[in-house]
């Protein structure tokens, strides 16, 4: 038994340790959405506030739960899972229908959400569309685009373009300071270069080397600067 052991750890490679919370924290989105309307309606009916004066609602909670996930999944995987994207647009859907049900009805939804049924569905499509471009040029993850749709489903497609502006900033000024000390850059930015303008003028400029190539295909954890892109303009960016 020990042999049969020690062969099948040999050709499957060493089980990781602590398994399961690679499980646990990536499954919790379909549940996470109920305690988002839990918090946002005690916040409501008892005046509570759980970012200083600052009114989280629902959708609110729901987007900082996705964001943490998608950020540790990211950090440790270089993923970002559908079964955690995919429920917080199914969350954003029903909380859209709720807030458009709440306003025409004479009653306030500021608690649930700041998007009815017409604002979801401009910003979960828009935003997704218009990551498509990032990921066309640099032939990314599909899971930053679905990130995006999940982003724009719950902040609109005007919060979500500044979102993802602010994330990609942060992740040039990352890269930038990481590719200094070994010479990086020397090859980055040419490649960058050449990928962006090939993409517009390809009969005028060539494509990347194979080396660029190499250099642009390393795997970025984008989801953690959209988390901070978000969080800056949750926080600073009032809803008008």
């Amino acid at each position: 038994m020990a042999e049969l052991n020690a062969s099948a750890t040999s050709l499957h490679g060493p089980r990781p340790m602590f398994r399961w919370p690679q499980v646990a924290w990536t499954q919790c989105m379909p549940w996470l959405g109920s305690v988002a309307l839990a918090l946002a309606l005690c916040q409501w009916a008892w005046g509570w506030t759980l970012a200083g004066d600052r009114f989280l609602s629902a959708s609110d909670i729901l987007l900082i739960g996705l964001l943490a996930l998608t950020t540790l999944s990211d950090l440790r995987e270089h993923k970002i899972f559908n079964r955690t994207t995919y429920p917080t647009i199914a969350w954003a859907a029903l909380f859209s229908v709720g807030v458009s049900g709440l306003r025409l009805s004479g009653h306030t939804a500021t608690w649930l959400g700041e998007l009815g049924v017409a604002e979801f569905l401009v910003g979960s499509l828009g935003s997704g569309l218009l990551m498509l471009v990032p990921y066309s040029l640099a032939r990314g993850g599909a899971g930053d685009v679905k990130l995006a749709v999940a982003m724009g489903a719950v902040l609109g497609l005007e919060r979500t373009v500044c979102s993802l502006g602010c994330g990609y900033l942060l992740a040039a000024v990352w890269i930038v300071l990481s590719a200094l000390p070994g010479g990086r850059w020397q090859v980055l930015w040419p490649g960058l270069a050449r990928g962006a303008f090939s993409f517009l003028w390809p009969q005028h400029v060539a494509s990347p080397t194979s080396g660029q190539r190499r250099e642009l295909a390393r795997p970025f954890p984008l989801a953690g600067c959209f988390a901070a892109g978000t969080l800056l303009v949750l926080f600073l960016y009032p809803v008008a």
